[in-house]
């Protein structure tokens, strides 16, 4: 990343960077554009390192262009710290009925409802999925596996 953020200018040959390189480097390669930036599934955070990149991207907030930062994770404090209360959206999660549709009609799969595979594993695939629809993708691609053969 951030190689493409300073075009190459540097070279980071071991691989170690501090964190103000990283920080200057983005911030430069983020002037005057619009972004979206994710960061996803954050578990914990170093909240020093994120209120110094929050101060950076402020600074370069001040041309007029289009900017959206999006935080994931699971952890209601981690994400209240990092964004504050008022900017916090929690996600529900999809409805058994829901998820099992996302279960049983992936893409191009159907799979086959009456099937004793399906039939035997629909309960527990809707309680394990936990209202995720990750988690029914994947199972999805397990049940198509277990069913129609595979690896």
């Amino acid at each position: 990343m951030l190689k493409q953020c300073d075009d190459g200018e540097r070279d980071f040959g071991d691989g170690s960077v501090e964190v103000e390189e990283l920080l200057e480097a983005l911030c430069k390669a983020l002037w005057s554009k619009s972004y979206l930036l994710v960061f996803d599934g954050i578990w914990d955070i170093n909240l020093d390192w994120y209120f110094r990149l929050k101060e950076r991207l402020q600074w370069c907030n001040k041309s007029n262009q289009s900017r959206l930062i999006i935080i994931t994770t699971r952890l209601h404090g981690v994400a209240k710290r990092m964004v504050g209360p008022n900017n916090l959206y929690r996600m529900q999660p999809f409805s058994d009925e829901d998820i099992w549709g996302s279960i049983f009609t992936l893409d191009e799969w159907w799979l086959p409802e009456e099937h004793p595979i399906v039939v035997k594993m629909k309960d527990e695939m809707i309680y394990h999925s936990h209202g995720l629809p990750l988690a029914a993708t994947t199972f999805n691609t397990i049940m198509q596996n277990r069913v129609f053969g595979g690896e």
